[in-house]
């Protein structure tokens, strides 16, 4: 999958979590999804539920609790990372 191919993914999986919160202006690629709180805990489950089976992968706690797991860019490059490593 491309890297265009895996933002775009991200981005509709993020997108779908987040619900109504997503449909506010102020949710881009390189939000802060939580600083701004565009996802709470329950929504953070989903992400990473659909991002695992999207993908198939399994996330790991230093994933999830890192900077690079804060963004749709960050999230995308992280997974195209997994991708090719």
């Amino acid at each position: 999958m491309s890297g265009e191919d895996i933002l775009g993914t991200v981005r509709r999986i993020v997108r779908a979590a987040a619900g109504e919160k997503a449909a506010l202006d102020g949710l881009t690629d390189d939000t802060d999804m939580f600083e701004s709180a565009f996802l709470d805990s329950v929504s953070t489950v989903e992400l990473i539920a659909s991002l695992e089976k999207e993908f198939s992968i399994k996330l790991r706690d230093e994933d999830v609790f890192s900077p690079r797991f804060a963004t749709i860019r960050s999230i995308a490059e992280l997974l195209q990372e997994r991708e090719s490593g």
